[in-house]
């Protein structure tokens, strides 16, 4: 797993190939490391994996977003809000961000979900227990509200702003 993640934040070399040797990590890992033998190792890997698929570069993008998202569900099997409520807002941040690159499907209903998952992140991520966290996440909620197709633009706009000048804040 440190191998995937080293490769994963690795400033040198081709970021593609790096990004693919790191899945080839997280996967491998993943037939040592079972939900059975080692759950919250296992959970925290595929976290990492959907990351690594998140900003993967090759292959098909629409079906990269599709597979970290498949693995942000798994670790939420067993990380949940009760037991790693950090850990779990962490991973509720991702599959919103994940849900904003989501090629397919209904544009519409995603970014509803987006918006509902950095809403639940936001739940355990404040100003005052996580800033850095709250931000990003105040950001990218922001984001989210200015791509938002249903609803009022006009109030869309304006809580993009409220996020926005939140993330001012810290």
């Amino acid at each position: 797993m440190n191998l995937g993640n080293a490769l994963l934040n690795r400033i040198g070399g081709d970021r593609s190939r790096n990004v693919a040797n790191a899945i080839e990590c997280y996967e491998k890992t993943l037939e040592v490391w079972t939900k059975e033998r080692a759950p919250l190792d296992w959970a925290t890997v595929q976290m990492n994996l959907g990351t690594a698929y998140t900003g993967r570069i090759g292959g098909d993008r629409s079906r990269n977003v599709d597979n970290a998202i498949e693995c942000y569900e798994k670790a939420l099997e067993v990380r949940t809000k009760e037991t790693a409520p950090l850990y779990w807002a962490r991973v509720q941040g991702n599959l919103g961000n994940a849900l904003q690159n989501l090629i397919g499907g209904d544009r519409s209903r995603n970014v509803e979900n987006a918006i509902e998952y950095y809403e639940k992140a936001l739940e355990v991520w404040t100003k005052e227990t996580a800033p850095l966290d709250w931000a990003i996440v105040q950001m990218n909620l922001g984001n989210a509200l200015l791509n938002r197709i249903g609803g009022d633009r006009s109030r869309n706009v304006e809580n993009a702003i409220e996020c926005y000048e939140k993330t001012l804040e810290v």
